[in-house]
């Protein structure tokens, strides 16, 4: 198949070769001079703007099109910095990437990927449509539902929580008292996850809010370590702190630092070896505190001391001392 009929156009072997290519792609492909005369579309393409190539080859490229419902598609593909809600220039040389978000007339989702061809001494231009679309909608499905689901988990467990703790246990026989020690951490480890999920759309959304607080550090991490115990016991680790002492009081948001902090110990303790130690110290070096949890992995032999871990860093200005 030719990849172009008329002589005036370009019919060398690059075209020739780009045109088998381009055709088996499942995103959209445009090649186009430097007059925004369409040259070749693909099928992708043609279904991506709803106009079959020897129509294409007859529109006048302009940003006229973007007031037009039924041209918006093709104008955008063109005119992105005029059209996008949100455009991001992710790469320039050699090839030109852009993320481009829009909203109005409809919601879009597309990385734009453009490079120069050549071909018989000319130069023309490849422009590939990434749609993501129908993921981000997916992944924004998903973040909504983890909300709401984090939201009807913490709220009725907090009240549960909050129950449990004005229950006197004096009175508790020792197998009350242990049913209700380990009633108490679950609600705790899950109460935990839930702010893990909602602190991560925060996160992700750009507007997570922080609320500080004196707090000692080796205080917060031991009672950490509480919430870990039945692991820790069950696979036999021993648990070790070291907190330097001019990095054990500060201010910082307890609530953020709890979530990240428990769950690499978690980790910590999940993966570590039978009968093994989970080390964890705390030291200020030049304007940052560093943290470090070091154990041996359960698939490696002891005498290999092969350490696996974690580094986790507060920068001084997250820190107020």
């Amino acid at each position: 198949m030719a990849f172009l009929r008329k002589q005036s156009e370009p019919q060398g072997d690059t075209f020739t070769s780009l045109n088998v290519l381009f055709q088996s792609l499942h995103d959209a492909v445009v090649v186009y001079d430097e007059n925004l005369r369409i040259i070749f579309a693909n099928e992708s393409f043609e279904k991506f703007v709803e106009f079959p190539l020897h129509e294409l080859k007859h529109i006048p490229i302009e940003p006229s099109l973007l007031k037009d419902a039924r041209h918006f598609c093709l104008g955008m593909v063109f005119f992105p910095s005029i059209a996008a809600k949100n455009i991001t220039l992710l790469q320039q040389k050699p090839i030109s990437v852009a993320r481009i978000e829009i909203q109005n007339p409809k919601e879009l989702h597309l990385v734009l990927s453009t490079f120069d061809v050549h071909d018989g001494g000319k130069k023309y231009l490849a422009r590939v449509i990434f749609d993501n679309t129908q993921n981000i909608k997916k992944e924004k499905e998903i973040i909504e539902f983890l909300n709401l689901a984090a939201h009807h988990i913490r709220t009725p467990l907090s009240e549960i929580q909050w129950a449990l703790e004005s229950i006197a246990t004096d009175t508790l026989s020792a197998e009350d008292k242990e049913i209700f020690q380990k009633t108490r951490l679950t609600i705790k480890n899950t109460l935990m996850l839930a702010e893990g999920i909602l602190m991560s759309i925060k996160v992700d959304e750009g507007r997570i809010q922080t609320f500080e607080e004196k707090a000692d550090l080796e205080i917060l991490i031991q009672d950490l370590r509480i919430m870990l115990d039945e692991v820790l016991s069950e696979k036999n680790i021993t648990f070790s702190l070291l907190v330097d002492q001019n990095v054990k009081t500060f201010t910082l948001d307890k609530k953020i630092l709890s979530v990240c902090l428990f769950s690499l110990l978690e980790n910590g303790a999940l993966y570590n070896r039978r009968n093994g130690t989970l080390e964890v110290r705390a030291r200020k070096t030049n304007r940052k505190i560093c943290l470090k949890n070091i154990f041996v992995g359960q698939r490696h032999a002891k005498s290999s001391r092969k350490v696996l871990g974690w580094e986790f860093t507060l920068q001084k200005n997250l820190l107020k001392q």
